[in-house]
């Protein structure tokens, strides 16, 4: 499928008309941030549609698809949490005791999120793949980010 202009870059676009109205007008997203259920609404919605649109067949090859799925894992919760330690090691605040342990806990939180949809779609990736991929790692995140 060959499209141009708005139509292949229309997540851009619509981050470059955005992201200055946010910044300009940050009141809509404040109410966002504080009504508890509209986050959690809108990514299930997003991951949902993505879901309902794509070929099962492939979802149901994908999600056995270990060799792609180990990595992802991997980089969230061994690879990112070990360079953030290090990095959090040399960069820590004098006399804050709780920069590591805090560096780390953000290091292993899942880094994928629904958005990446949208992203693997638009440059032409596996779009299966990465649904798998962000519902395995943002289901993991609950068990495996440390407390």
């Amino acid at each position: 499928m060959n499209r141009g202009g708005l139509g292949r870059y229309w997540f851009l676009a619509g981050l470059i008309v955005l992201i200055p109205i946010g910044l300009l007008l940050p009141e809509f997203g404040v109410s966002i941030k504080q009504n508890k259920w509209a986050v959690p609404v809108c990514v299930g919605a997003m991951l949902g549609i993505a879901g309902f649109t794509m070929d099962t067949s492939m979802l149901a090859k994908q999600s056995i698809n270990i060799r792609a799925i180990a990595p992802v894992i991997f980089c969230t919760y061994v690879l990112s949490p070990a360079v953030a330690y290090v990095l959090a090691r040399l960069l820590a605040p004098e006399g804050d005791e709780h920069f590591v342990a805090a560096m780390m806990i953000m290091a292993a939180q899942a880094s994928s999120l629904a958005s990446a949809i949208a992203l693997t779609m638009m440059s032409g990736g596996n779009r299966e793949l990465a649904l798998v991929c962000t519902l395995i790692s943002n289901s993991t995140t609950v068990v495996l980010t440390p407390y």
